[in-house]
């Protein structure tokens, strides 16, 4: 499957009336990660851009050398970061890629990010960025987004370990 790249589908998507600039495609960096361990100084170059689609979801397009798939990451706000690492890594069985403090000037944006996936490394697959902004205690989940559907090379074994640790019930 041939990708196409990421910034001239920006600038076709923003070209058009359906679509909404939020932030231009460019070069940005994020800082150190606790998970792996990183050099404060430490920051890791990015190239991307957001847009909203027509219905009100944030696009964000991304550039990358080894991207194999051209869904790269889905972002989930959560209540737990470690009960949330714990599930997608020791019970899902996917890798935690890293952890990270997201510190801003605007103090409700603040978070712990977490990024686990089930390939080798970020740029390949699609990852989950697990998302806690400090002092949330609960999630509006409203009616927007209804699931998400995750591969599993065995399923049978992701069941059971789901099961053995009481966390899904068959409905």
């Amino acid at each position: 499957m041939q990708h196409t790249n990421a910034e001239a589908m920006y600038n076709k998507l923003s070209s058009s009336e359906a679509a909404v600039i939020k932030r231009e495609f460019g070069d940005y960096a994020y800082g150190a990660s606790v998970i792996p361990e990183e050099d404060d100084d430490h920051f890791t170059l990015v190239r991307y851009g957001w847009l909203q689609d027509c219905n009100g979801y944030r696009l964000e397009l991304k550039e990358g050398k080894n991207m194999t798939s051209p869904a790269c990451k889905i972002i989930l706000n959560v209540v737990d970061p470690d009960i949330s690492t714990e599930f997608y890594t020791n019970i899902f069985g996917w890798k935690l890629y890293r952890r990270r403090s997201h510190v801003v000037s605007i103090p409700a944006d603040t978070s712990i990010n977490v990024i686990v996936g089930d390939e080798e490394n970020e740029e390949q697959g699609t990852m989950i960025e697990l998302v806690y902004r400090f002092s949330t205690d609960s999630i509006e989940h409203g009616h927007a987004l209804k699931q998400i559907c995750l591969k599993a090379s065995d399923l049978k074994s992701v069941v059971n370990r789901l099961k053995e640790k009481s966390v899904v019930r068959m409905l």
